[in-house]
């Protein structure tokens, strides 16, 4: 279980993140927010990698004040934070900080991404922990889950680093590393962040989603459910509709976990074949058909949240007789047959 989460859901487009803004519905609110000048971290719904919202982070090139958002995390064993990140242009910005821990005293580590596209690790001290370097290449406009744990050492040289990047939905790591003599600090975590650029080298963008911290023996957190499949609700049955009247179908308390627009696919499965309004709409309609003896007209709702399809959900609608009334003129001679809705036929 995580001790803080946060989805950046609730958060309004294109709005810079506060330590007020990031609570509520995004869940753990953020401990503090650093920026520099030129450079802004805000919401952004093309960052979004669960839901609607996630974050965004334009940092502007050599600029001595970290960019970072961070949550309290007291831990005085090993702590792990977990991450979603995407980068939608090629890694020109230098070292960019992604993930980052800190004591009450100061820097335990923080882990980077260079411009080759490679993770690494420095340490207390800020420098470079080369048994935690990577070989494996990140690819630009990819969504992966990155995490990075620390562990305080008995003194500055036995300390633990760890890190491990996925592919979304994966718990088996692309590439993993874990060294086991960092000068990590002696104190207990206090503070995890997300981000933490200052020597950057080139202007640069990066999206974030879904960051989490917790502690952890060992291991890492599971993936974060990459898509909660999507609730059709077809509508409530309807009874007693006359012929000739106009239906209205319901599917708008159709649902989707993750907040995601969703599609509708509505068939008829049963009855006198009518043709709807729309078989896409929401709410489509359709006019009630004329049955001599009434009929039972069924409808299948399925809902796509742009990955996956619902199970199917049906709704009825009861339509009542067609009466013909037969009227004669004196001497039983037939005058006319004429279709009215009423319910008794009439000598």
């Amino acid at each position: 279980m995580a001790t803080f989460s946060n989805t950046f859901e609730g958060l309004t487009n294109g709005t810079a993140l506060t330590t007020a803004n990031t609570g509520g519905s995004s869940g753990t609110a953020a401990y503090s927010i650093a920026n520099s000048t030129n450079s802004t971290i805000t919401a952004s719904a093309a960052a979004a990698k669960h839901g609607d919202m996630g974050v965004m982070f334009a940092c502007a090139a050599s600029e001595g004040v970290p960019s970072r958002v961070s949550w309290a995390l007291s831990e005085p064993g090993r702590a792990v934070i977990d991450a979603y990140f995407y980068f939608p242009s090629t890694f020109n910005g230098g070292n960019i900080g992604l993930l980052h821990f800190r004591n009450n005293s100061g820097n335990m580590g923080l882990l980077y991404i260079n411009n080759t596209g490679r993770l690494y690790v420095s340490d207390a001290t800020g420098s470079g922990v080369g048994g935690a370097s990577g070989t494996s290449v990140l690819a630009i406009d990819t969504w992966y889950r990155i995490s990075f744990a620390i562990t305080k050492g008995a003194d500055t040289s036995s300390g633990t680093v760890e890190w491990a990047y996925f592919l979304p939905g994966s718990d088996t790591p692309i590439e993993s590393k874990s060294y086991s003599a960092a000068n990590t600090g002696t104190s207990n975590v206090a503070y995890a962040f997300l981000g933490d650029t200052t020597s950057r080298s080139a202007t640069h963008t990066w999206y974030a989603d879904t960051v989490r911290g917790s502690s952890l023996v060992s291991g890492w957190l599971l993936a974060y459910p990459e898509n909660s499949v999507p609730i059709a609700n077809a509508g409530f049955d309807q009874t007693g509709v006359e012929p000739y009247t106009t239906v209205i179908l319901d599917g708008s308390g159709s649902s989707d976990f993750d907040n995601d627009t969703l599609s509708y696919a509505w068939t008829q499965t049963a009855g006198a074949s009518v043709t709807l309004s729309s078989t896409t709409a929401t709410q489509p309609t359709f006019t009630a058909p004329a049955v001599l003896n009434g009929d039972m007209l069924t409808f299948q709702l399925i809902v796509n949240d742009g990955v996956s399809d619902s199970n199917p959900d049906t709704v009825s609608v009861a339509i009542e007789p067609h009466t013909i009334w037969k009227i004669t003129k004196p001497g039983g001679v037939p005058a006319a047959t004429t279709a009215i809705r009423r319910h008794v036929i009439h000598p």
